[in-house]
This record gives structure tokens, sequence and C-alpha cells, in this order.
């Protein structure tokens, strides 16, 4: 069987074996071999499919039994990995196991720490409102301690102490504004402003009532404390320039020589007069007298030195050597004598012999009937001025002899310099033509001419006038200072006018300094200052030209420059900054109501009674154009300046091209009473006595929407537009109508006439009749605050630019203030009380800095508008120190941030070490603006006065060389202290002890 026969399967053999029999019984042709042979065959072929099957099933046995191995092999590393997976179950099973108690302790400690989260924040909400309440009690605390500082201001300032009421107000105040330690308290700012606007001049560390004397040249002051203590100070910076020692508290009188180099001072106590060299602060000669000192005066040519004492004798001494040159004059029974400023004259006082006037060049004399005054004679030595009968002065001429009699007041008359009983107090003017005298019953004083006898002035408002005898006219003769002991008030006046220019209330010595630029003064504290008259009012300029009332004045839309019209047919321009007076326009006919700058500040309109408006160039002050129309009422420039409107009492309103001043339109047949430009510029509103608000197309001159105002028997004659044209009020008697321009609707009636919307035009004020202004809310129609202080009928209020303040003016002579209000509080800020007519108008500049007022008076006057923080900078700037630990002490105030570096100064400086008590120093100087030493000038300050203090301990104890040697010391660290003859001075104290 071949290999094909071989692979043919067993079913095929037999079925083709079979067939083939049965072929062959059918053919029955085969015979019994082939049978065999086919049954051999067959048993072959199932034997051969046998062993195939065999063999097969060996293979499959022999690869089952691969299987086997494979599959144990597998089952192996089944196993193997089996168990490794079990492994790594177990370890992934311990590690979920320890991931879950780690995820439980987790959960725990997130729980926990959630927990103490919100414990924390409950305990921070806590916390912050404990803060909360601890600072609203913090702010409370400082808020009642600001309170009380305002108030006890209010007191010291009142009673004239306005050094103290600057440092009290400072206190009640944050430092910086912008991030204030303390909260602000308005009526901390309000005496603060009161104080420092009071203040006069600049403050000198003068502890008491000074007596004073000044060099002629005005430069240098010299004063004598209660404690002995002599002090020459530069006025033209306020610095000490030495204090004497070996001066006795009572030495009443001093006088500078004619070149400022020596100084004289006489005692009415220990009957000396002593001499000072002022460039060394030596001591240069005491003169002894047998009786007391009445007066001391050197010879005009600065040779000799005259005193009169009371053992009626008058010396003359010389400058050169210091001896007694002669006795010139005996003068008996006398209790007190005055020098003539040259010294060629002496009045004396007499019981038995009354008043006598010497020559003391000739020994020869005239009696005279009246008391001595201080400042008898004039100053060209041809007058004398004594009192009679406590009404009545006599003027004498010296030459002649003849008197004229001075009568008029209605009172005691004064007698003496800052005294009030008898007689009378009277004061040449520097060229000796003008005399005034005061007295305290009238209230009064009166100046007088001294060639004629005629009484030219009448000078009122004192409560007891008290005239300073010896610098009551300024030296030029142009100024007058009065003062009252009575009610503590310094007037300064006019000469010419007779008006007062300035009254000092709560001040009660005032006295001219030689040049006429300063007045020293002395408030009810005893704090000395410098006034610069010149630059008094340095916080109002007034502008002076006009001739008749001033009605309105009007900043420039930069603030530069400001215009004022008036009565007089003119209005005025200024500089806004100086005061200066720039330019006069003129060509006006009659009274010049109002002024308007143009949006550049280019243009100025002027509208007049002459029927005309008129059209101004600012820079040259040339008219431009006049535009006739008669009875103008208003004019207002559009927002380009391009155009002009006019409105007037003819029922018209004329719109006007302000290059050309042609007219472009005319709206007629209505009774017109206000007009403004919309604010985009692109319409005219008008306002008509027909409660009608029209809306005019400014390119085509056509009314384009006209609004009627709801409401029965409402005539408007005056109305405002709020600055964005939304809200429109209307006058009718004392009542306000409040209108949305837009739906013509009436939104509130108010009480008041109207006369300012806020900036923001949330706010309109409307002032009355009943002296009052009120803040209304125009949103809802409510008041929210009403003003009240002005003395008559309110006329005028403006806001400022941000709003925060208001100014008000008010009607008639009876209060001729401005008033300056805090609008979120309703509080008086300041009362500008300086003119002396009726208020017309105010308004504040651009940035609101300044402030304007007119007035009847014909002028209008510049104000500085301080902010808090101006204030603040400013007060501390002029304040000569703090307050003192005792005076915190005594308005509840703790220790100041700056005393325990004061105090370890003062403990450096006592122990000579200069250079750290120095450090320290300025350290304080550093944490508080108010001090105002120089820290090395202090320390050596403090270590010489402990030296001194140290040597005159010593000289009482009689230790002699050694209390010289402190007193040289002394001297050597601060060449300030002077002792004339050291030896002497400290054997004057030894002997004193002995004593």
């Amino acid at each position: 069987m071949n290999d094909a026969a071989d692979k043919v399967p067993l079913s095929n053999f037999a079925q083709e074996f079979v067939q083939k029999s049965i072929k062959y019984r059918q053919n029955r042709r085969y015979s019994l071999i082939s049978i065999v042979t086919a049954v051999i065959l067959v048993l072959a072929g199932f034997a051969f499919y046998a062993n195939e099957q065999r063999i097969e099933a060996e293979k499959q046995r022999e690869v089952a039994v691969e299987r086997e191995i494979e599959a144990k092999e597998q089952r192996i590393v089944a196993e193997k990995e089996r168990r490794e997976a079990n492994k790594q179950r177990k370890v992934a099973e311990k590690r979920r196991i320890e991931a879950e108690e780690q995820r439980k302790v987790a959960e725990e400690e997130r729980r926990i720490a959630e927990e103490q989260r919100k414990v924390a924040e409950e305990r921070r909400i806590e916390a912050e409102k404990q803060r909360k309440v601890a600072e609203e009690q913090r702010k409370d605390a400082f808020r009642h301690q600001s309170l009380l500082l305002a108030d006890l201001s209010r007191q010291k300032t009142e009673k004239g102490n306005t050094l103290i009421g600057i440092l009290l107000a400072l206190e009640a105040l944050p430092e910086d504004m912008s991030s204030p330690y303390r909260p602000y308290v308005f009526e901390a700012d309000f005496q603060l402003n009161r104080a420092i606007f009071k203040r006069i001049g600049r403050f000198l560390i003068m502890p008491h009532t000074p007596n004073v004397a000044f060099s002629q040249d005005g430069t240098r002051m010299v004063y004598a404390d209660e404690g002995g203590v002599l002090r020459l100070w530069d006025i033209s910076n306020g610095k000490m320039l030495y204090t004497f020692k070996g001066y006795h508290q009572s030495e009443v009188i001093h006088a500078f020589s004619p070149d400022g180099k020596l100084l004289v001072t006489a005692s009415r106590n220990d009957n000396t007069a002593r001499l000072w060299n002022l460039e060394t602060g030596q001591q240069v000669k005491v003169l002894e007298h047998q009786d007391k000192v009445w007066d001391a005066t050197f010879s005009s040519d600065g040779k000799l030195l005259l005193t009169a004492s009371g053992d009626n004798i008058v010396r003359q001494w010389s400058l050169e050597t210091g001896q007694l040159v002669t006795k010139v004059l005996d003068f008996r029974d006398s209790y007190g004598a005055i020098f003539s400023s040259d010294g060629k004259l002496l009045v004396t006082a007499s019981i038995r012999k009354g008043t006598n006037l010497w020559n003391i060049e000739t020994g020869k004399h005239i009696k005279v009937s009246g008391q001595i005054i201080p400042g008898a004679i004039s100053p060209d030595g041809k007058f004398l001025v004594t009192s009679f009968d406590e009404t009545t002065a006599y003027l004498w001429n010296i030459e002649t002899g003849q008197r004229k009699v001075l009568e008029g007041h209605q009172g005691n008359v004064l007698n003496a310099a800052f005294e009030l009983e008898g007689g009378l107090n009277a004061a040449f003017s520097s060229d000796g033509k003008l005399l005034v005298t005061a007295s305290l019953s009238d209230k009064s004083a009166y100046l007088w001419d001294v060639e004629t006898g005629r009484r030219l002035k009448v000078l009122g408002g004192h409560q007891g006038v008290v005239l300073n005898a010896a610098a009551a006219f300024s030296p030029d003769g142009k100024l007058l200072v009065t003062t009252s002991k009575h009610n503590n008030l310094v007037r300064l006046w006019n000469v010419e006018t007779g008006w007062p220019v300035k009254r000092l209330a709560g001040h009660k010595n005032a006295a001219f300094i030689p040049d006429g630029k300063l007045l020293l003064v002395t408030d009810q504290g005893d704090n000395t200052r410098l006034w610069n008259i010149e630059t008094s009012q340095q916080w109002v300029k007034v502008l002076k030209g006009h001739q008749s009332f001033v009605f309105q004045a009007t900043f420039s839309p930069d603030g530069k420059l400001l215009v004022t019209t008036s009565g007089d047919s003119t209005a005025r321009l200024w500089n806004a900054e100086t005061g200066q007076h720039l330019n006069i326009l003129e060509g006006h006919q009659s009274v010049v109501w109002k002024a308007v700058f143009s949006p550049d500040g280019k243009l100025l309109v002027t509208t007049s009674e002459d029927n005309t408006a008129r059209l101004w160039n600012v820079e040259t002050g040339q008219q431009l154009k006049v535009l006739g129309h008669k009875n103008v009422l208003n004019a207002v420039f559009n927002s380009y300046g391009k155009l002009l409107v006019t409105v007037s009492r003819d029922n018209t309103a004329r719109l006007w091209n302000v290059e050309t001043g042609q007219q472009v339109e005319v709206l007629t047949g209505h009774k017109y009473i206000h007009a403004a430009f919309s604010p985009d510029g692109k319409l005219l509103v008008t306002v008509s006595e027909d409660n009608i608000v029209r809306f005019w197309n400014l390119e085509t001159g056509q009314q384009v929407k006209k609004v009627v105002l709801e409401g029965k028997n409402i005539i408007s004659y005056h109305a405002i537009l709020s600055s964005n044209g939304k809200l429109l009020v209307t006058a009718s008697g004392n009542i306000a109508h409040l209108w949305n321009v837009g739906t013509g609707q009436l939104v509130k009636v108010l009480e008041g006439y109207p006369a300012a919307f806020s900036p923001n035009g949330k706010l309109l004020a409307t002032v009355s009749r009943d002296n009052t202004v009120s803040l209304w809310n125009v949103e809802i129609g409510q008041r929210l605050k009403v003003l009240a202080g002005h003395k008559n009928s309110v006329t005028h209020a403006a806001f400022s630019p941000n709003g925060k303040l208001l100014v008000t003016a008010a009607s008639l002579s009876l209060d001729s203030t401005a008033r300056i209000w805090h609008v979120e509080t309703g509080k008086l800020v300041k009362v500008l009380e300086e003119h002396k007519g009726q208020v017309n108008h105010a308004t504040f500049s651009p940035d609101g800095k300044l402030l304007v007022t007119a007035s009847s008076d014909q002028t209008a006057r510049l104000w500085h508008v301080f902010s808090t923080q101006d204030l603040i900078d400013y007060a501390n700037k002029i304040v000569p120190r703090c307050l003192t630990p005792e005076q915190r002490q005594q308005f509840f105030l703790p220790e100041s941030k700056s005393q325990p570096f004061i105090d370890k100064g003062k403990e450096l400086a006592q122990a000579g070490k200069i250079e750290e008590a120095t450090a320290q120093f300025k350290k304080a100087r550093e944490l508080e603006r108010c001090h105002k030493f120089e820290p090395e000038d202090k320390a050596r300050y403090i270590y010489a006065n402990f030296l001194i203090e140290e040597g005159e301990k010593l000289a009482y104890q009689g230790q002699i060389d050694a209390a010289v040697a402190n007193f040289q010391n002394a001297q050597k660290v601060d060449s300030r202290f002077k002792f004339g003859d050291i030896d002497n001075y400290v054997r004057q104290i030894a002997g004193q002890n002995e004593k």
C-alpha cells in the first residue's frame, strides 16, 4: 500500500470493499480468494488503522505527558505565583490595615484638628469681637478725652492763653490724619482753628509779665522776670542772647544807650542804677544813690547818663569813666520824676509843691497844675500833658507856659500805663502833633490835635480803656494801641480813620517795637509774643480800592485771579494769591452787579445797572464788546466759552457770539429769571416766571422741549439748576420748590430761600429770614441740619468744591460776618468778622484753599481755608514748646512719649555728659514736633544752670573759691550766662547769707 493508500481513511476502504463484494456477488465472478483477500485486506486495514490509532494515541500520550509535565510546571509556577500572590495579598492586606489605621488616625486627627480649628476660630471671632469692643472702648475713651481737651482748649483760648489752647487741641487730634491713632473729633478741629486764629504773632518763652525795653534799632529787647533774672533777646529770631545774673528783681526801669551797646537798669529798692555792656554781657558799673531811683536816661549824644532819685537830686554820670560828673539840680519833697526822651527836661511830682517842669541845663522850672504821668512830655520837648480832676487833661506849651484844657471824657480818665485808678492816661505821637487820652467810665480813648487842642476822633469799644503811655502810637504815627485790664482787650487803631484794625481778646499789655513793624503783647496766661503788624493779616488779605459797596467777588477757573464788582461803576481784578490789585475795569455808567469768567479764564463779562453787559480781556483789562441789554439779571458762558447768554427783566434772554459780540438769538415773550447751558453744551435751559422750563437747541435756536412746573399760585422769581441739569429749585417768597426737570413734577416744598446746590447735587442749602440756614437731602426732600448763629437774615450761601464746607453771609449791619460751617456735622467752623459792613457775597476758590468775601465796607477780603492736617502742621510749627509734665498731669494726660528721653537728657546734662545728653534731646525732638529747643544748647544750659546752683550753694556756705570756679565753668559751658564781676557776685551771695 503506497503512501496515498496508507492515508485513505478506514471508512472509505470498507465502503469500497463492500461495494466490490456486492459487485462480485452480482457478477458472481469473484472467487473465494478474493473474498479471503478482501477479508485479509479488511483485517489488515483494521490492523493498520489500529496501529495508526495506537501511534496516534502514543503521540497523544506523549503530548499528554508533556502537557502534564508542562501543566505540572505551570502548577508549580502557579502555586509559586499563588503563594507569592498570597504573600503579596497578605502584605497588601497588612498595608491596607495599616493604611486604614493611619486613615482612622488621620481622620481622628483631622476631626480633632477641625474641632481645634473651630475652637480657634470661635476664639478668634471672640478675640476679634473683644478687640473691636476694646478698640471701640479705646476710641470712645479717646473721643471723650478729645472732647474734654477741646473744651479745656476753648477755656484757655477764651482767657487769652492761646498757647495752651493750641497745645491742648493738638493733644485732642491725630498727628497724621491719613493714619489716625485716635478718632477725629470736630470740636478739637474747631478749637485748634480758633486758637490759631486768635494767636497773635510769634510766641516767646517769657514765663512772667515782662518789664521790657527795646534797643533804638528795634533788633533787641531786654526784660526782667520776677526771679531777679535779666534776659536779652534777639527780636528777629526770638532767641535769648544773654542771661544776666546779679540783677536785682525790684529793678523796674531799663533803657538802651543810643548806640545800643549799653543798658541801664534802675532800682526803686536797692537805691542803685546799674550799667551793663551788651556786647560782653558784663556789668560795667553800680551807681550808688541815697534813695530809690525814679528814672534813668541817656543823653542824646550817648556820653552821659542821667538819674533822678528819691533824694531829690538829678545826677549826671560819665559813661566813659562811670564816675559822677555833677549833681545838676535839687528838687525837694518829690515822690516821682520822669525825663524827656532827650534827657533835657524833667517833670517832678511833689505833695507840697505839685507838678514842676525842669530844664536840666539851666536848673529853671515852671510850676504846672495837674498830676504827673508817664510819657508826659512830647517827643520834640514843646508840650507837656498833665491830668486834672479825673475827667480833664491839661496840655501845656513848655515855652510859653500856656495851657489848653482837653475836656470831653464822661468818666475817670486813667493815669498810668496799665493801671486802672485815677487821673489821665496820655501819649504823644512820635512827631508830637497828636495826643491820645483814655477814660475808664466812658469806655473810650480821645485823639487830640496838639497844636489846636481840638478833639479829632473818639475811639470807643473798650469796657475800661487803658493806654500804654510809653508806646501808644506806632513810631510812624499811623497806628495806635489801647489796652484794657478790665476786660483783657487790646485794640489796634488806624489813626487816620479812627477805625479799629485789630481786636486782640484775652490780652492785657501791648507795646510797639521801635521799628513799628512789631507789637509785643502779653496774654492773661503771661505768655508774651511778638506780632508782626505788617503780616498780621496773613490769614486775611484786605482788597482795598473800591469807592462804594462791593457786591460780588469771584475766582477765575484756575483760582489765580479774582474779580470784584462794586457800586462805584467798576470791576477790579486782583491776584488771588497775593491780594495785589491788577486792573480796574472802567466803562460802566452805573452799579456793576456781577462778573463771570469764561471757562478758560481769558474773558470776563460784567453786568450793570446801566443796561449793558460788557466783555473784557482779562490779561489786559481792555473792554472788548458792549452788549446792550437792559436790567440784566445774570450772564452765563457755555462750557466752550464761545457763547454767552444774558437774562434780563425786559422779558428776554439773549444769546451772544463771544468772538464777535453779535447777538445770535433773542428769546422773547416770557419773563425769564434764569438761564443755564446743559452739561453737554448742546442745549440752553431757561426758566421763566410763568413756571415753564424751556429747552432750546443752540444750533437752530428752536425750542425743543417745554416742561410746565406743576402747582398753583407758585410765582417764581429766582431759580438754580443743579450741576447735572436734573433738578431745579425755584424761589417763591421764603419758600423753595424743588422740581424734576425731566418730568416737571414737584419733588418737594422746602422752607427758605434757595441758595446753592452742593457740587454733587445731593444737598441744597436754603437761607431764611429767621437768621438760619437749612441743609436738605434733595433725593428725599428731608431737612438734615439747621445752621443757627447769624444775627440777621441770611442772604447768601455757597459750598466748597469738595462739598465739606459751607460759607454763609447775613444782611444788614447787625451782622457783618460770614460764617464757615462743617456740612456733615452742621457745626460752626469759623466766624469771619473782619468786615465793618454787611457781607454781600462769599465764595470758595476752585481748590477750596481760599475764600473771598465782598462787603458794603468797600472791601473784599481773602481768607485762607485750612484742612485739619494743615492746621496740625502749622500749629506744630508755631508753638515754642510742648505741654510741660505738670501741665499734662493738670489736664489728665499720660506722660508724653518724649518725656523719658528728656528726663534722661537732663540727668546726663547735669552729670556734664553734653554729647550723650544732646543725643537724648534729639530723640525727643524727633518724637514730638512741638519741641523747639536746640538739643546741644539745651544740654549746655542745663549743665551750666546746675553748676550755677551748686556755686550758689557753695557761696552760701562761704566756699568762695569753689563757688567762683563753678561760675567760671558755667560761663565756659554756656557763654550766654553773664555775672558781671564773678568774684564780687559770689561775695554778694555770701554776704546776703551772713545778713
